[in-house]
């Protein structure tokens, strides 16, 4: 929206008639109307207009910011088709651009594997004659409702479904039995134990079902704008990148306003073409020799925001410096060795985590804002005065 604001600002268009065919189409929705005005003359003229600014955008002719953020909307759409779509070709093609992010942003295991699988789909006409119409024909999603639109992944499927039901103390293992034997036992039938268990619930009235209509009804639409703005004003309140007065050669951190170095500016826009370049090269080396595959992939250092953020030291009593740095691994650690040794959770959270509270700074070492705090302070305040069934609510 940033993007398309700054284009019709630079370029002094002014769509009247796409404006009214738009207003229209609120008012009244229709596929006639939708029909009329992506058909209209008008209406192609602009968005060929626009296609041409943002692959100048791209191309960094509107400064390295815009070219910055444009490059996070190219991978978040392409997140988008890859999650929501069942469509085999475009599903491959999705995994081939996939296969250079993952060698940009330095992840070898994702690397090695995303790459044999791409190649395994690239020749599955050789390998598994048969199988292309099968996922061509709904195996790469599933419908659990009447909504031909509404698909789910497979694997999120699983997360929602068998996986939920195993892990909920109501259904599942997680609280009955230590022994690995019983549990080896339970697992054979889990799939089964989790198709009895929802259509009971369904049967009882005690599930609910899917409704793909939810972010439809007219308050959902209402808060989404509401947040949607919110995220608009607190970009433009600090730097809007897609602005005319933003095009420079420096890419520009949003949070804290200030100019990154040369190196981490190359790779976070470049990021496409570094990765494309790592994962040409790791190809080419396991066709010259199959048994580089299972090598290891050499990890790189990844230039980004955190490498230029500022960095604060403390001096210990014994005149030893040390830098502060947050630890995000160790709850999983604590959370790994409580499987196995009697551990407090509830006592070790009474000590912090990290050297400094990360509710106090951003990361590139900016303070949070604190009109949040003072929000939640007033939204506990009316919650504490109102009704116990009230504040559940809103809590």
């Amino acid at each position: 929206m940033l993007s398309l604001r700054s284009f019709l600002k630079q370029s002094g268009s002014n769509p009247v008639q796409v404006s009214q065919q738009l207003d229209e189409l609120k008012n009244e929705p229709s596929q006639d109307l939708l029909q009329k005005l992506v058909t209209s003359h008008e209406y192609i003229t602009l968005m060929e207009q626009y296609v041409e600014y943002t692959e100048e955008t791209r191309l960094g002719k509107h400064g390295a910011t815009a070219q910055y953020w444009m490059v996070y909307i190219d991978l978040v759409e392409l997140y988008l088709l890859f999650s929501r779509t069942n469509d085999l070709e475009l599903y491959i093609y999705c995994l081939g651009r996939m296969c250079s992010i993952f060698f940009a942003t330095s992840r070898p295991y994702y690397s090695r594997w995303m790459v044999r699988y791409h190649l395994n789909l690239l020749n599955i006409d050789t390998t598994h004659p048969r199988i292309r119409e099968t996922l061509k024909n709904g195996g790469l999603s599933v419908r659990r409702t009447e909504k031909h639109f509404s698909l789910s992944p497979v694997d999120l499927t699983l997360e929602q479904t068998v996986n939920a039901d195993a892990a909920s103390r109501l259904t599942g293992i997680a609280a009955f039995s230590q022994s690995i034997g019983a549990r080896k036992r339970w697992m054979v039938t889990r799939s089964v134990r989790s198709v009895i268990v929802g259509q009971l619930l369904e049967l009882a009235g005690m599930k609910k079902k899917e409704d793909v209509t939810q972010e439809l009804k007219p308050y959902r639409v209402e808060r989404d704008n509401e947040d949607l703005q919110k995220i608009i004003s607190g970009i433009e309140a600090t730097l809007n990148p897609f602005e005319h007065s933003a095009s420079s050669e420096n890419l520009y951190c949003l949070t804290s306003g200030k100019a990154v170095s040369d190196p981490v500016k190359q790779d976070l826009i470049q990021c496409f073409q570094i990765g494309g370049r790592w994962c040409n090269q790791f190809q080419e080396e396991c066709f010259a020799d199959p048994g580089r595959f299972e090598k290891p992939i050499p990890r790189r250092k990844v230039k980004n925001f955190v490498r230029d953020a500022v960095k604060t030291k403390m001096t210990t009593k014994d005149i030893n410096i040390k830098e502060l740095q947050g630890t995000r691994d160790l709850f999983s650690r604590l959370l790994c060795l409580a499987t196995s040794i009697d551990i407090d959770l509830a006592k070790v959270f009474n000590h912090p985590l990290t050297p400094v509270p990360m509710a106090f700074v951003h990361v590139d070492g900016s303070p949070q804002d604190r009109q949040v705090g003072s929000h939640e302070e007033a939204r506990r305040h009316d919650c504490q005065q109102s009704s116990s069934r009230d504040r559940c609510f809103n809590c």
